[in-house]
């Protein structure tokens, strides 16, 4: 199952972050794919002429060297208007169809000129190329470019009509789409990965928090006819609510009574599912529960404990019934609210009353877990919180904000109410490694295992449970009176013997107002305590007594 976790975490992880990139790429190959369709297709036919000198001239050196120098000159005379404007006449088309549509190019140390002409179908650009070598020839001819040394113009390679266009190009324009697209996409997640609040992994939310994270939940359905009995069977929410339960069983050792309060943030559409599973959890591990609603403005128990309607909150609250268990479970009994005049007609009764039945609850039943308002738009839970003995924060994965998240903590922390943890719904990651500071700290207090939670303005290593006082000083046969809710009150001891505060252990005086000073007169006879016999120096040693003395004084 952890394998199981780690690859679904690894496949949610790299599908959050490629699914902008992805989505970017399509965009730009689709892009690319619409200017690919609807720019104009361009061929280009190619031609080429050779400059050589007149017939008259031909022989000498000089003639060739004249004809290579010129070149250039005729290669630019190639794209002219005027040479354009005949190659028109020729083919009988407007002259704008081909002035602007030539392109002149020689190398150095050749006599070859190249022409390229571009039209939008091949035969018409094949024709324009050699119309415009004839009409090229007949102006260097006319012009008797060379002075003294005339040069020609001879055709050297005919244009054939060619078979691909030349633009759009396909492959190059889906290639820079998709780069182009990519290259988004990246930024795109990049920002939103500087700039997005939302919790979204187990460990982020135990270091955002400060909190454990007691379990993470997959995705839970959110369908109006939604059943928490069939939810609670699927093995990975089997697997992640016994976690929870198996740790809350560690959590709440130390109280008599186990009153677990779930809340959300803002959104409460799983906190009542959340709390059913977790009922359903107890129930599956042997331990009677009862699962109370307490969010009494929008019931939904009832839709997820089909049959339970018989018994409403209303009416155990008045005495009428009793929880029965539900169908299929025999040790979880359901208490759904009913709302305003469906069946009963009574208000729903107020959050003070609802919490004296889960105190009375919880004597009979082995574990009571109830619903509240969102914390950030209820109301509701500060009163039911008193009446908790362990509070859970419902955190969704990839839709709360760390802000949000910080503010609820922050006020279950000024409410000083037992916030124990967080379910996380909709994320699926090991718990192996928590953040160390984020669990509780456990403290023996009187004999009973007492714990508390690090908050973010508690100090690290802050101990959060009462002081465990000092009973050393003691003297036998005497009895500690505890303080006030930290335990119950400890057995008499049968032997009778002097009552003592907490406090370390200071003779009185009856004729003073204040206690005497710890430091004893020589010949002052005090009843030494147990722990201080053990440690007192020998009296027949007088350097032992007198550094004794000296650290008295000190």
């Amino acid at each position: 199952m952890t394998i199981r976790n780690r690859v679904r975490g690894l496949l949610r992880s790299g599908r959050q972050h490629t699914v902008i990139p992805v989505l970017t790429l399509l965009a730009g190959v689709a892009g690319a794919q619409v200017v690919t369709l609807v720019v104009p297709r361009s061929y280009e036919a190619t031609a080429s002429v050779m400059v050589v000198p007149q017939k008259s001239e031909r022989g000498g050196a000089a003639g060739l060297a004249i004809a290579q120098n010129l070149a250039p000159t005729v290669a630019r005379l190639a794209e002219s208007r005027q040479v354009a404007a005949d190659a028109a006449a020729t083919l009988g088309l407007h002259e704008e169809l081909v002035a602007g549509r030539i392109r002149g190019a020689s190398e150095p140390g050749l006599q070859i000129v190249t022409i390229r002409a571009t039209a939008p179908t091949g035969p018409r650009a094949a024709a324009i190329a050699n119309a415009i070598t004839e009409a090229l020839g007949h102006e260097v001819g006319e012009l008797r470019i060379g002075g003294e040394s005339p040069i020609a113009t001879e055709l050297f390679d005919r244009a054939a009509p060619p078979r691909t266009p030349v633009t759009p190009k396909p492959l190059l324009n889906l290639a820079l789409g998709g780069l182009a697209g990519l290259l988004v996409g990246l930024a795109l997640t990049s920002v939103r990965n500087r700039f997005d609040t939302r919790l979204r992994r187990p460990d982020q939310i135990e270091e955002s928090l400060r909190l454990p994270v007691l379990c993470a939940l997959p995705r839970l359905p959110r369908r109006p006819t939604t059943q928490a009995l069939p939810v609670h069977e699927r093995p990975e929410v089997a697997a992640a609510v016994g976690s929870a339960v198996a740790t809350l069983s560690v959590l709440t050792a130390a109280s008599p009574r186990c009153r677990i309060l779930v809340t959300g943030i803002r959104d409460s559409t799983s906190v009542d599912l959340v709390a059913g599973l977790l009922a359903l959890g107890f129930a599956r591990h042997g331990r009677s529960t009862t699962l109370v609603e307490g969010r009494t403005t929008q019931p939904t128990l009832a839709r997820l404990f089909p049959g339970s309607e018989r018994c409403a909150l209303q009416q155990v609250i008045a005495g009428d019934r009793v929880p029965e268990p539900v169908s299929g479970v025999a040790s979880l009994a359901v208490v759904p609210a009913d709302p305003i005049g469906r069946s009963f007609g009574a208000q729903p009764p107020d959050s003070e009353r609802i919490g004296a039945l889960l105190d009375e609850l919880a004597e009979r039943s082995g574990a009571v877990v109830t619903t509240a308002s969102p914390l950030l738009t209820g109301t509701d839970l500060p009163v039911l919180a008193r009446h908790a003995d362990a509070v859970l924060l419902v955190v969704h994965a990839n839709r709360t904000r760390k802000g949000e998240a910080s503010r609820a903590t922050l006020l279950l922390q000024r409410l000083d109410v037992p916030l124990l943890g967080v379910l996380v719904v909709g994320a699926t990651g090991d718990l192996d490694t928590p953040v160390p500071a984020a669990w509780p700290v456990v403290q023996p207090v009187h004999g009973v295992r007492q714990y508390g939670v690090r908050h973010h303005d508690v100090p690290a290593g802050a101990v959060l449970a009462p002081p465990v006082p000092d009973t050393s000083s003691v003297p036998t046969g005497g009895r500690l009176e505890p303080a006030a809710g930290t335990g119950p009150a400890a057995e008499p001891d049968p032997t009778p013997g002097p009552v003592v505060d907490p406090q370390p252990v200071r003779s009185r005086s009856s004729t003073q107002p204040k206690p005497q000073s710890p430091t004893r007169a020589r010949g002052q006879a005090t009843a030494p305590s147990p722990a201080r016999s053990r440690t007192r120096p020998d009296a027949s040693n007088p350097s032992r007594l007198g550094a004794a003395l000296n650290r008295d004084r000190t």
